[in-house]
């Protein structure tokens, strides 16, 4: 339940070498530079992982439970002001995801243009389960026709999101 700050790359795991595993407990922060799961390196567990600049390459095993959550933008680059606003980046991750029956991927939107919503892009293989949370802010709501590709891997997709739960419509609203 406590938080853990890396001032550089957290590794978990060693490239043709020992094991890793950092098991979070009661919904813990861990707050890194960048992390970089091994393929013998394991993060499980509940709580969040707040990735730094240098991003998250995983060629191991980030287990659901886990969120991660990423910047928004280094410190004076450009960005849209929509974009920056609602946190909506694409998250690359290298190796394979599981979302699991508990699992919750959470895709921020402020509108259906590049940038102006969340993205997965998976070099590995992505199997689905748990739930799809839509999260519309900044006072946008989708119109027909709209479309938004929020996850994409370059192996395979398998499995389907058991539900999906939608916030920040008007209530009523039907899309």
């Amino acid at each position: 339940g406590g938080m853990v700050r890396a001032l550089d790359v957290l590794q978990v795991g060693a490239v043709g070498g020992g094991t890793g595993l950092v098991e979070m407990q009661n919904n813990a922060l861990v707050a890194t530079n960048g992390t970089y799961i091994a393929p013998n390196g394991v993060i499980t567990g509940t709580g969040t992982l707040a990735v730094g600049f240098l991003g998250l390459q995983n060629d191991g095993t980030l287990a659901p439970g886990v969120n991660v959550l990423y910047p928004l933008a280094p410190i004076g680059s450009a960005r849209s002001g929509a974009r920056a606003q609602s946190g909506a980046t694409t998250l690359a991750i290298s190796g394979t995801l599981t979302i699991s029956s508990s699992g919750r991927l959470r895709i921020p939107l402020v509108g259906s243009g590049a940038g102006q919503y969340g993205s997965l892009v998976i070099t590995g293989t992505a199997q689905l389960d748990g739930v799809l949370a839509l999260d519309f802010g900044n006072g946008y709501a989708p119109n027909q026709g709209d479309t938004f590709t929020f996850l994409s891997a370059t192996d395979s997709v398998t499995g389907t999101f058991d539900s999906v739960t939608i916030s920040g419509l008007l209530p009523g609203f039907e899309y």
